[in-house]
């Protein structure tokens, strides 16, 4: 029974990792749609990169662990 929930629990950490992930990406999409400077796209750009890194990062620590 407990080794069953665990194995929720640790689903569950990885499901959140990816929504966290993709939820910060879609606000710096909406904020390259709202500001249209090239600076700021470009920084926004960078965000998504670092953004995308650390979804990855969390998802292979995650698999790590198991």
């Amino acid at each position: 029974m407990l080794k069953e929930e665990m194995q929720h629990l640790y689903f569950d950490v990885i499901v959140a990792h990816f929504a966290i992930g993709i939820i910060k990406m879609s606000v710096l999409e909406l904020y390259k749609r709202i500001f249209t400077t090239k600076r700021f796209k470009l920084w926004a750009n960078v965000m998504t990169v670092l953004v995308t890194a650390w979804t990855l990062g969390a998802f292979l620590v995650c698999l790590r662990i198991q």
